[in-house]
């Protein structure tokens, strides 16, 4: 769920120049989640269907279209997920939702995508999908990974 921020909130004095503030919840209550294969991916895509869809009715609601995300790491905290394996299914969720499938899904149309996101969940040998290398052909300028703190550039996103 995304919701604005109070107008004395979202003024010139805040550091970020946010305007809204995304809640994504990875659990109801606190707890280990490492047993979760794909909570981080999930959670991920449905932030980009969030912000796709805010983006969207920005104009017509007369909001400030979201350009830029700045958050932690889902589930790193309590919840106990590796730093890596949490940055590796938050790109993975904005490299497959950039990538949208046809309309008529056929198993063979996502099995790849189910690989990706299964070999984020067991320790990988050095060329794996989910290395840097082997993402390199999918550009994410707009993600920048600052310890666990990830931030988006929405324009290359593409969710205008």
């Amino acid at each position: 769920m995304i919701v604005p921020l109070p107008d004395d909130v979202a003024s010139a004095g805040n550091p970020w120049n946010a305007h809204a503030l995304a809640i994504s919840p990875t659990m109801r209550a606190p707890e280990d989640v490492r047993w979760h294969q794909d909570l981080v991916y999930n959670t991920m895509w449905s932030l980009l269907v969030q912000l796709e869809r805010w983006n969207k009715a920005s104009d017509a609601e007369g909001r400030v279209k979201i350009q830029t995300v700045l958050m932690t790491g889902l589930g790193t905290g309590t919840g106990g997920i590796e730093v890596d394996k949490c940055a590796q299914q938050m790109v993975l969720a904005v490299k497959h939702f950039r990538m949208p499938l046809a309309d008529r899904v056929r198993w063979n149309d996502v099995e790849q995508r189910v690989g990706d996101v299964r070999a984020t969940t067991f320790r990988q040998k050095r060329d794996s999908i989910v290395n840097s290398r082997a993402l390199a052909p999918f550009t994410l300028t707009s993600l920048l990974v600052v310890a666990p703190i990830l931030i988006f550039v929405g324009a290359s996103l593409a969710l205008n």
